[in-house]
């Protein structure tokens, strides 16, 4: 019979145990030193609207995430802290491509703060093909006993449900024959979603009186 010595095992037993907790340590510690970078497609949403040939770009920054990382002296991270370029904005129509680029990555490092990458280049999916549409098609504006009112009853629900009219030109008083220009705040995601070109953002009028307008 060959008797095994205990204590060699129990040595073997230990060393590999420790060797093995060392390297998941090293693992550990790696891991946490690359999650300290800050992951360029967590810290910013891009967004593509418009139809073809008249999309743009427009980038939101995720402040949750951003203010998870602190600057050197300990302040969190934010959008102020972040500059970004933009190659290609506008006008951008399906396959074109645009590159997304953080301007002063050195000042961040100097800050603490660093980035798994500096630039990121995306290609534009998914537009429609456009419809020129006009939001002013089937708006009234009349003066009232000496009220400007801004009519959208007969327009379109797109234009009911997504456009504010206001005057730009605001004037002390109003008379019949008076010039006004007509301005739109316009939800652009809407009129993207729908497919809409909106042209024209304001238009000018020449008031009338309401028994005028009938």
């Amino acid at each position: 019979m060959v008797k095994f010595n205990k204590i060699p095992v129990l040595l073997i037993v230990c060393v590999v145990i420790i060797s093995a907790a060392f390297g998941v340590f090293l693992l550990i510690d790696k891991d946490d030193k690359e999650n300290n970078k800050i992951l360029f497609d967590k810290a910013f949403t891009v967004n593509i609207y418009g139809t073809q040939g008249e999309g743009y770009v427009n980038i939101e920054f995720n402040e949750e995430y951003l203010k998870m990382f602190k600057l050197s002296d300990n302040t969190n991270l934010s959008k102020e802290h972040i500059e970004l370029e933009v190659n290609r904005q506008n006008n951008l129509s399906n396959e074109d491509s645009f590159t997304i680029k953080i301007t002063n990555e050195k000042i961040l490092k100097e800050k603490g703060i660093e980035f798994d990458k500096y630039k990121m280049t995306y290609k534009v999916a998914g537009l429609k093909a456009g419809t020129d549409f006009d939001v002013f098609q089937d708006f009234k504006i009349y003066i009232d006993e000496g009220v400007v009112m801004l009519d959208n009853s007969e327009c379109s629900n797109f234009v009911k449900d997504n456009v504010i009219f206001f005057i730009k030109n605001k004037l002390d008083s109003y008379k019949e024959g008076d010039n006004v220009i007509v301005g739109v705040y316009i939800d652009m995601n809407a009129a993207t979603d729908n497919g809409y070109n909106i042209k024209e953002l304001e238009k000018e009028y020449v008031l009338i009186e309401q028994e005028n307008n009938q």
